[in-house]
């Protein structure tokens, strides 16, 4: 029946978007954090480091059943990509967090194939649309800032560190005189739609820096 995916456009039903590769890359961390017990902080005692629970085994079985339920059937051949639902052959920009969490390789080459996929299909000018299927909402959308920040780590993943670079650069071009982002960008007219500013279009930015600069890379 899907999953409920309260994203970065409102509340719709689904089976792959965000909800399930962040599921499976989230059920081992909650395993760490919430023992049968409750929370129980686990500190290294004065300035020292946090001692981290290793996961907890139905958590992990969790984990490997819903990354086994995406890869089966997430995944649409005709496309050559990860799609919005299952049995919905309609691309979506939040596929490419199959990649960011981690779900696959990053050298498999279905990571490789969404990637491009969705940039072929979402991607206007400096920013990334959502999707481009109709979802029942009137009026158009623009490109999402945050879509974009999550293309420019999957380039990164893939290597390409200069396409990244430009395509922050575009990013930040978009902020114009304020120095903040909108949560959309309508890229026929140049300028912001949706909230101005909006709080997780700076947090994918910041992601996104970060990815440069290495600081996600390494443990992924």
């Amino acid at each position: 029946d899907g999953i409920r995916d309260i994203g970065v456009t409102g509340v719709q039903t689904c089976a792959l978007p965000i909800c399930r590769p962040l599921e499976a890359a989230a059920h081992p961390r909650a395993g760490r954090c919430r023992p049968a017990g409750g929370l129980v902080p686990e500190p290294g005692g004065p300035g020292g480091p946090t001692q981290h629970r290793q996961p907890q085994p139905q958590w992990l079985a969790l984990q490997t059943e819903i990354a086994a339920d995406v890869l089966e059937h997430g995944w649409h051949e005709p496309l050559q990509s990860f799609v919005c639902a299952y049995d919905r052959p309609e691309l979506d920009a939040a596929a490419l967090h199959v990649a960011l969490t981690g779900l696959l390789p990053h050298d498999d080459p279905r990571l490789a194939s969404t990637v491009e996929a969705v940039e072929a299909a979402l991607r206007v000018g400096p920013t990334v649309l959502r999707y481009t299927y109709d979802d029942g909402l009137p009026g158009r959308e623009g490109g999402m800032t945050i879509c974009t920040t999550w293309l420019i780590e999957c380039h990164l993943r893939a290597g390409l560190r200069e396409a990244a670079e430009e395509l922050l650069r575009q990013v930040l071009e978009c902020s114009g005189r304020t120095g903040l982002l909108s949560e959309q960008w309508d890229a026929q007219a140049s300028r912001g739609l949706g909230n101005h500013p909006q709080a997780y279009s700076h947090i994918g930015v910041i992601r996104a820096a970060l990815a440069l600069d290495g600081v996600f890379l390494s443990s992924r």
